[in-house]
C-alpha cells in the first residue's frame, strides 16, 4: 500500500490519475497538450523567484590564500560509484546508473580528476547545475501548479558524487559544531521521533499538577527551500569554518542553475533559470537550508524546535500569568522578513495545553495581519458527537 500510494502521488501508477492528467483535466479540451502544460508548470514554479537577485558571474568569491586544495580519493571516488543505485533513474545528464555502478573500476580515477579540478577552479560542468523537475503534489486534487506542487530535483549522479563529498568531509562536520540543539533535521542519530519526544517531554512537565497552559505555535514557510537569498545564504556560509575552496565551489553550485519539469518519458519543459532557493533533492540542498534557519531564536522565555523547514514555537505560561505570544511571534516575523523567509498565516496553527478545569482564554494571535484561531488540545471524531484527546500523558 505504501509504495502504491507514492507511486500515485508521483503519477506513475497506470491505474491512478497523475499530476498532468488532474491539472489538464481542469482545462478546457484541445486548449492545451502535455509538452505546454509542462512549460507553463515550470513557469509556475519559478515564478515566486522573480522578485531575487541571481548571483552574478562577477560575484566575488572568497581567498583560498593560505589554505590546503581538499582532494577527494581515488578509493572515496570509486566507493561512491560502486553503489550508485543502478535502478534510479539518472539525471539530465542521460548517464545510466548502472553504467556507473558497473565500470566504477573504469570511472573512478577519472571521476576523482574531474571532481577535485572542480573543487580548485571553483567551477562546475554545465550539466551539473541542471535539474529534472518532478512535480509531486501537496494535495489530493491538484488545481493550481503553484501552489499544490512541490518541485523534486533529480540532478545528475556524478553531481551527487561530487555534493556526498563536499558534504560529508567539509560543509557537516563544520555544521554540527555550530548547529543549535533545537534543530533536529539531518542531525545524525536524530529524528522527528526525537523532536516529539522532546517536545512532549517538556509540555507534561511544564503542565503536570502545575495549573500551566503551554501555548504551542506551528509554523510554516512558503516555499521555505525555493525562496532562499543566495547572497544571504553565502554571507551566513562565511562565517562557519569551511575551507573557502569548499566555499567558492558552493558558489558556483548555486550559480547560472536551471531547471526543466518532466511529466513523461518524452514530454520535459523548456529550460528555465533559477534564480534563488537550494534545489530539493539534492545532498547539499538541506544543508545549506540549515545554515538559513540556524540563527532563528524566540525570546528566552520561549523554546523553540525545528525540523529542517518545520518550526515550532511555544511558551510556558504560569497559572494566571500573562501570554506574551504576540511579542514571540513578531519576533519570528521581524527575523522571517530580514532573512527572506515567508511566513504563511494560513498554514500555521495555535494549540493551547493545559490540564485545568476551565483553561484561561488568551486573544488569538496576528500573523502578518492575519488572527490564528486555536485549539484546545481535544479534537472532533467524525460523528462529531464525541471529544477526544489530542494529548494523553501515558
Amino acid at each position: 500500500m505504501w509504495w502504491s500510494e507514492c507511486r500515485r502521488l508521483c503519477g506513475k501508477s497506470k491505474t491512478s490519475t497523475s499530476v498532468a492528467n488532474q491539472l489538464l483535466a481542469s482545462k478546457p479540451a484541445t486548449s492545451i497538450n502535455l509538452k505546454i502544460l509542462a512549460n507553463e508548470i515550470n513557469t509556475a514554479l519559478l515564478e515566486p523567484q522573480a522578485s531575487f537577485d541571481p548571483l552574478l558571474d562577477n560575484i566575488e568569491t572568497v581567498s583560498t590564500e593560505g589554505f590546503k586544495n581538499p582532494i577527494i580519493s581515488l578509493e572515496a571516488t570509486f566507493k561512491c560509484l560502486s553503489t550508485v543505485i543502478s535502478s534510479k533513474a539518472g539525471g539530465p545528464d542521460n548517464i545510466p546508473n548502472w553504467v556507473l555502478r558497473d565500470f566504477a573500476p573504469e570511472l573512478a580515477q577519472p571521476l576523482r580528476c574531474i571532481i577535485n579540478s572542480s573543487i580548485s577552479q571553483g567551477t562546475l560542468p554545465d550539466i551539473w547545475k541542471c535539474a529534472n523537475i518532478t512535480p509531486l503534489p501537496k494535495t489530493k486534487i491538484v488545481e493550481d501548479a503553484a501552489k499544490d506542487l512541490r518541485p523534486i530535483s533529480l540532478t545528475p549522479t556524478l553531481s551527487k558524487i561530487a555534493e556526498h563529498y563536499v558534504v560529508h568531509e567539509h560543509v557537516k562536520p563544520a555544521l554540527l559544531k555550530r548547529l543549535e540543539p533545537d534543530q533536529f533535521g539531518c542531525i545524525p542519530g536524530s529524528s522527528t521521533a526525537h523532536a516529539l519526544i522532546n517536545l512532549m517531554h517538556n509540555w507534561a512537565q511544564a503542565t503536570d499538577g502545575t495549573g500551566n497552559t503551554v501555548r504551542i505555535f506551528a509554523l510554516d514557510y512558503r516555499k521555505a527551500f525555493d525562496l532562499i537569498d543566495h547572497s544571504l545564504l553565502l554571507s551566513k556560509l562565511s562565517t562557519y569554518n569551511i575551507n573557502p575552496y569548499i566555499i567558492n565551489w558552493i558558489i558556483a553550485f548555486l550559480k547560472d542553475r536551471k531547471q526543466r519539469v518532466k511529466l513523461a518519458h518524452d514530454c520535459l519543459s523548456e529550460w528555465g533559470s533559477v534564480r534563488a532557493g537550494v534545489p530539493q533533492g539534492t545532498k547539499l540542498g538541506p544543508w545549506l537550508f540549515l545554515v538559513m534557519i540556524n540563527d532563528l531564536k524566540v525570546p528566552s522565555a520561549s523554546d523553540c524546535i525545528k525540523y529542517v523547514d518545520d518550526t515550532t514555537v511555544y511558551e510556558i505560561i504560569s497559572k494566571g500569568g500573562p501570554s506574551n505570544a504576540q511579542s514571540m511571534i513578531n519576533e519570528v516575523a521581524t527575523w522571517s522578513t530580514l532573512n527572506s523567509f515567508q511566513l504563511h498565516p494560513k498554514k500555521c496553527n495555535e494549540l493551547r495545553v493545559s490540564f485545568v478545569r476551565s483553561p484561561p482564554s488568551y486573544d488569538l494571535i496576528e500573523i502578518n495581519g492575519s488572527k490564528r484561531s486555536a485549539s484546545d488540545g481535544r479534537a472532533e471524531n467524525p460523528k462529531g458527537s464525541e471529544r477526544r484527546p489530542l494529548l494523553k500523558i501515558l
